[in-house]
């Protein structure tokens, strides 16, 4: 299998990948997670980028659901 992460869109796309990936796809996948994360914390008090922060949380959520669901 391929070390790459695919763009995920739904949670049925996170729990599918998350059903088949390696450990090494999986250390990617928290660390993108945190990159989320992070850059989520830095927007979120900007009115003007309200929207940009949904979208970093619904990344970071679809993460973590792939990596649970493993």
């Amino acid at each position: 299998m391929e070390n790459r992460i695919p763009t995920l869109k739904s949670t049925n796309d996170a729990h599918a990948f998350g059903k088949v990936a390696s450990p090494e796809q999986l250390k990617k996948l928290q660390l993108l997670r945190e990159v989320y994360l992070r850059a989520f914390d830095r927007i979120i008090e900007r009115p003007t980028c309200w929207d940009a922060a949904a979208i970093l949380a619904t990344k970071a959520q679809l993460c973590r659901e792939a990596i649970e669901v493993s």
